[in-house]
Formats: structure tokens, sequence, C-alpha cells
């Protein structure tokens, strides 16, 4: 039988768990924070505040699962998970409600506003890039027996709904 990949790396054994489990957990927050902050400031018709919030519900739901996942595959004590999902539920909200308290001195059409919100879009979306390039899909993909058929259609299988389910949140954003 030919020789599994081993990840991680035996030399990063004990520092890889508590690594990974804080370099995934860590941006969900500080993101749902500045999606709420958008939301909130935002003062457009109520349709398009509307679609905004179905993205928004939908999108967090996901993030949602994702972080409850790490909590499970962590081993973190049941106060850590609670405070680590209790973080990440409140930080959205929080955000929201900060949107809406300086929404009234938020100038949308300003050169500063455009380029504090496009740097906050900016890292958002890096750090949404790196965990799921890095640390989700990377880590979750890359263990793989050569010569295992059954494994292989497995892993097929999961590239297919990876490609899935990037196409309809494509599908989405175009909606949204």
């Amino acid at each position: 039988m030919p020789a599994r990949v081993a990840w991680p790396a035996p030399e990063f054994a004990l520092v890889h768990p508590v690594c990974s489990d804080i370099d995934t957990h860590a941006p969900f927050p500080p993101r749902s924070f500045i999606i709420g902050l958008s939301l909130g400031v935002n003062q457009t018709d109520a349709s398009e505040v509307c679609a905004l919030l179905i993205a928004l519900s939908f999108h967090q739901w996901l993030e949602g699962i994702s972080l409850a996942s790490v909590v499970i595959r962590g081993g973190f004590s049941r106060l850590k998970g609670v405070a680590m999902v209790l973080l990440y539920s409140l930080t959205c909200p929080v955000g929201i409600a900060v949107g809406m308290g300086i929404a009234k001195t938020y100038d949308g059409e300003s050169e500063r506003t455009r380029g504090v919100q496009g740097a906050f879009n900016g890292v958002s979306g890096g750090m949404l890039l790196y965990v799921s390039l890095v640390q989700l899909i990377a880590e979750d993909m890359s263990v793989y027996v050569p010569g295992n058929r059954a494994q292989a259609a497995t892993r097929m299988a999961s590239f297919l709904a990876l490609f899935a389910g990037a196409a309809a949140m494509c599908l989405l954003a175009v909606w949204a």
C-alpha cells in the first residue's frame, strides 16, 4: 500500500491544531463587525436593504456553521466554545448598531469614506480568502492516498461540491 501523505507534518503536530483553530476563528468576528457596520450605515431604499439583509443572513448562517465545525473539531472546552460562538454571534448586530449610530454623520460620497470602506472591504475579503483557501480547503482536501479509487471518487465529489458552492455564492452575489 502506498505511503499516506501526513498533514500536518510531524514536526508541527503539537503546534498546528492550536494555531489552526485560532487562525481559522480569528478573522470571523472582525469581518462580521465590518459587514454589520456596512449594513448599518446603508441609507438607501428598503428593497436594497432587504436584499442585503437576506444575503447577509444566508452568508452569516454558513459562516456560523463553519465556525461550529472549528469549535467541534478543535476540542475546545465548553466555556471556550460558547465564548467563541457568542463573540461571533454578537459582532454583526453590534456592527449594525454602530453603523446606525454613525449613519447621520456618514457621507457615502466623500473620498475619505470610500477609502475607509474600500480598506475595510479589502481586509474582510482578504481574511475570507485566507481562511477558505489556506485553512479550510487546503487542510480538508490535502490528505490523499494514491491508488485508492474510493478516496479518489470522494475527493472528486468534494471538489465538485466546492465548485458548486462557489457558483451558488456567485449567483447570490449577482442577485444581491
